[in-house]
């Protein structure tokens, strides 16, 4: 832009840099406690799409991209009707998706991400405490979304509640559990899926863990190495999904089904599936544990989120 606007100017091809440049351009610390929202309100007060990142050196670190000034017309389906039974006493008065991490509602943090980065046709399949949630949120107009919401009159799984959706789909889905919080760009896992031409996109993650006990080598009676303590790696479902319509046809009605058996029918049926790796920082809120760590480095995560666009 500096440099277009520097040819209109008729500034010669030779001149420095430094006659094009802005010298004193907006910049946001990697380390500073800014939330993702008021970012992207500066942003669209000022019409500016990209805002450098500096650390405390004012080095360039990375580029905080807006992806909230188009919108998308997919629709995202959030999956927060479970029971929270992990979680113990916590969700005994309170689901899952209104336990707070940080200021606000798990729920909440996760719409308004969306809704930051152009998604604002949300669905909410409910269940348990279905209505509490329902009075939180209500037709999304606080949160600058556009809320709708499937009743399940029984458990239905992770996949089975999409049985329930009235509206013919037109545009690829994102289904994503409730209980998930990530830094991810969501605009291009939706695009990369798009460009694929396969029916659905599984999103993965790495997954590692310490094997606690020294790990025998062996060919039949003989040792052949020992490995102190290894550390193993796999890649596991991250819990977001993006679907094709046709997608909905193998998803039984009002039966319990899970995310797994449906990606296992289409295989079963040879229909081209997916996977997209994300390295963004990622939280399943499943267990208590995982609950007091979301406190800390998930709140932590906001003030670097440009890192990971």
């Amino acid at each position: 832009g500096d440099i277009r606007r520097g040819l209109l100017k008729s500034i010669s091809m030779d001149a420095p840099v430094s006659a094009v440049m802005n010298p004193n351009p907006f910049t946001l610390r990697a380390d500073a406690t800014v939330r993702n929202d008021e970012v992207q309100l500066y942003m669209r007060q000022h019409g500016i799409r990209q805002i450098p990142i500096v650390d405390a050196n004012e080095k360039l670190c990375g580029i905080y991209l807006d992806d909230s000034l188009g919108t998308r017309n997919n629709t995202v389906v959030l999956m927060v009707g479970g029971l929270g039974s992990r979680l113990g006493d916590l969700t005994k008065d309170c689901p899952k998706p209104l336990l707070a991490v940080g200021d606000k509602p798990i729920l909440e943090t996760i719409i308004e991400n969306f809704s930051a980065q152009g998604f604002r046709n949300i669905v909410l399949a409910l269940n348990y405490k279905g209505e509490m949630i329902a009075d939180y949120f209500g037709d999304g107009s606080r949160n600058k979304v556009n809320i709708k919401y499937l009743w399940e009159d029984k458990p239905l799984g992770t996949a089975g509640a999409l049985s329930l959706l009235a509206a013919p789909q037109t545009a690829p889905m994102i289904i994503m559990n409730g209980d998930v919080l990530t830094q991810m760009r969501f605009g291009p896992m939706v695009d990369y899926h798009d460009a694929s031409g396969k029916m659905a996109t599984m999103c993965i993650r790495e997954f590692k863990f310490q094997v606690p006990f020294g790990v025998v080598r062996h060919t039949g009676n003989t040792v052949m190495d020992i490995v102190e303590k290894p550390e193993e790696s796999f890649m596991v479902s991250a819990g977001i999904n993006v679907l094709d319509p046709s997608a909905l046809q193998y998803i039984p009605k009002n039966t319990k089904f899970d995310m797994p058996d449906l990606f296992k029918a289409m295989i079963a049926d040879q229909k081209d599936v997916g996977a997209y790796a994300i390295r963004e920082y990622w939280i399943d809120i499943g267990r208590r544990e995982e609950y007091q760590k979301a406190q800390t480095d998930f709140v932590a995560s906001i003030a670097k989120a440009a890192n990971a666009a």
